[in-house]
């Protein structure tokens, strides 16, 4: 793919340990791997440790 430009985001995740994080990072890694010359953006959750209770 000849992707220029891409605009990631997600919702919070508070059901897991990480709330996300891991995810996030491993998602960059893999598009600057197939796509180095894609321009990021990211729209990422704050990751407070803050969980809601259900």
């Amino acid at each position: 793919m000849k992707i220029k430009h891409a605009v990631l985001t997600s919702v919070d995740r508070d059901d897991i340990k990480d709330m996300g994080s891991i995810m996030w990072a491993e998602t960059v890694k893999a598009v600057r791997r197939m796509n180095p010359e894609t321009t990021l953006e990211t729209l990422i959750p704050g990751f407070s440790r803050h969980r809601k209770t259900h």
